[in-house]
C-alpha cells in the first residue's frame, strides 16, 4: 500500500483511463469507483456487497471494470 499512498493512479490508473477516453479509444468513464475494507470483510458480506455492486454496474450500462488490490 505504500506505492499506492505515493500515487492513486497505480491502483486506479485514471490517468491513463483519462488519455484512452480523450483518445477515443474507450467510451466514457463511470464518475465512482467502489472500494471495501478486504481482509477484515466476511465472505458474506464479500458477497452481497459484490451482488449490489455489479447490479449497480449493469443497470448504468457499465461494460467492464478494473478489480485491483493493495
Amino acid at each position: 500500500p505504500v506505492y499506492a499512498n505515493d500515487n492513486p493512479n497505480r491502483v486506479v490508473p485514471v490517468d491513463a483511463l483519462r488519455q484512452l477516453e480523450k483518445e477515443g479509444r474507450i467510451g466514457r468513464l463511470f464518475p465512482y469507483f467502489y472500494s471495501t475494507v478486504g481482509n477484515g470483510t466476511s465472505v458474506a458480506n464479500a458477497k452481497k456487497y459484490a451482488a449490489e455492486i455489479a447490479a449497480e454496474l449493469v443497470n448504468e450500462g457499465v461494460q467492464a471494470v478494473i478489480l485491483t488490490s493493495t
